[in-house]
């Protein structure tokens, strides 16, 4: 048992379950849509956030001119780690559920184990202590979106 997702052992388990395989095929079956309702709500944090980008209080994700993305996740970039720590505090307080992202494979106890790090670590690790990914999921109401921009907003007044 593990307390979030970590590459500890070789191989890994292929095979979606019975039920695990429903669920997905019922996604497919309304991708388009799903895929298209959040990519409203990533647009709507990346516009709504944006004055805070401006500001420098946080950095908004980049997407190239030349890929598209389906605004699975989305995510924003703080200072520091000591930040990202106490805007999830602020945030847990007022009911809103934001993650940081995964730990690097290569400081994972199997890439510990198994792996090694080419060349010098200037931005993976770093990087990764920075990264707070915000609520998105299908059909996530405006409302909501506006609960959490409110918030990173009050927050970033008082710093």
């Amino acid at each position: 048992m593990v307390s979030k997702y970590t590459w500890q052992e070789p191989g890994s388990s292929y095979l979606p379950s019975d039920l695990n395989a429903a669920f997905l095929l019922a996604q497919f079956e309304k991708a388009e849509d799903i895929v298209n309702d959040r990519l409203k709500s990533w647009q709507y944090y990346f516009s709504r956030l944006s004055p805070l980008a401006g500001r420098g209080s946080i950095e908004l994700p980049c997407v190239p001119q030349d890929c598209r993305h389906n605004g699975n996740t989305f995510y924003i970039m703080l200072q520091d780690e000591a930040r990202r720590t106490r805007l999830i505090d602020y945030l847990r307080v007022r009911g809103i559920a934001s993650a940081f992202q995964y730990i690097p494979l290569h400081s994972s106890q199997g890439g510990l184990k198994y792996g090694r790090f080419h060349g010098e670590d200037k931005f993976t690790t770093r990087r990764s202590g920075r990264l707070l990914r915000l609520p998105i999921y299908y059909r996530i109401k405006r409302k909501d979106l506006d609960r959490v921009t409110s918030a990173l907003f009050a927050f970033f007044s008082g710093c």
